[in-house]
């Protein structure tokens, strides 16, 4: 929990204060109260009231400290859902992500993780999808209907090449013409899944400088391990992730690197996106609840007072 106003903690300096003078109060009147005989009338004007008589000063005093606190204006962070968030999903289709090493393979484990994500996102999230292997495509517009995302993932075919670059280029222009980057109010990302390295088409050092000229920060996710081969046309070629190249992607757009493993940790991976694109921070203003509080403890005093002792105080 935070302040708005810190200075006005000084306010509670009034809470020991206050504790004090209502400590004299009632020391000086039971001192005076001694001085009658009658216990009757002792009782009457200073009643010894046990555990009672301590229950309106506290209850004042909390009044004081919670009022302190509210005139600080007190506030919690928490995480809400934006009224607007585009993310397009830029995914490698290429030809090694048949690879096994993430069960069932690359490809289908990129798909089923991906159709959870887009399950459990902020309804108001806008999900595009893009494909690249040896060029890219938009496959899916931004849209809010995520079961229409899906459906574009689950329709993806694996085809020959690697163009990482296009890829990036193609979903910043699907942002662009859809216009999601100048709008203030849309937090705008790109989650890029690949296993490779880009063997064709726009350099990623291009893509990723345009991408961060326009406050657009990519999300990158390695797959697999460094160590597998696939068959290709008959011959066993090894497929080798360039995590340095992912990487520095993410880094040079004020994005995030991943190394998904297993479908598990890519599920992981998917919640943090899109909790970080499709959800914001802000402070939610807790001055209200403190000054009713407040009002609240110094009714209760004032009326236990009144109703146990006959005077307030």
């Amino acid at each position: 929990m935070g302040f708005a106003d810190p200075i006005m903690l000084l306010g509670l300096i009034a809470v020991p204060v206050v504790a004090l003078a209502l400590w004299f109060a009632m020391s000086r009147r039971s001192r005076s109260a001694v001085r009658f005989a009658a216990a009757d009338l002792l009782d009457g004007i200073a009643p010894r009231g046990g555990w009672r008589r301590w229950v309106p000063p506290v209850l004042l005093i909390l009044a004081v400290g919670l009022g302190a606190l509210a005139m600080a204006q007190p506030g919690v962070k928490t995480k809400l859902p934006r009224e607007q968030a585009t993310l397009i999903m830029a995914l490698d289709v290429s030809i090694s992500m048949k690879a096994t090493d993430v069960e069932p393979n690359r490809f289908g484990a990129m798909k089923s993780a991906a159709e959870e994500a887009l399950t459990n996102l902020p309804e108001g999230m806008r999900v595009g999808v893009v494909s690249f292997a040896g060029s890219s495509r938009l496959v899916e517009w931004p849209t809010r209907d995520h079961q229409v995302a899906i459906d574009a993932i689950q329709s993806l075919r694996l085809e020959k090449g690697t163009a990482i670059g296009d890829g990036i280029v193609t979903s910043l222009d699907a942002l662009e013409e859809d216009g999601a980057v100048e709008s203030a109010g849309d937090a705008s990302a790109i989650l890029l899944m690949s296993d490779g390295d880009n063997q064709l088409g726009t350099p990623v050092e291009e893509a990723a400088a345009r991408a961060a000229e326009l406050g657009i920060p990519v999300y990158s996710v390695a797959f697999g391990t460094q160590s597998t081969t696939i068959d290709f046309e008959g011959t066993r070629v090894p497929v080798v992730v360039n995590e340095e190249q992912l990487r520095g992607i993410a880094e040079a757009t004020g994005g995030e690197y991943f190394r998904a493993l297993d479908g598990e940790s890519l599920q992981k991976i998917f919640a943090e996106v899109g909790s970080q694109v499709g959800l914001e921070e802000t402070v939610v203003d807790l001055t209200l609840w403190f000054a009713i509080a407040a009002a609240v403890f110094l009714l209760a005093g004032i009326v236990t007072s009144l109703v146990w002792f006959g005077r307030i105080a």
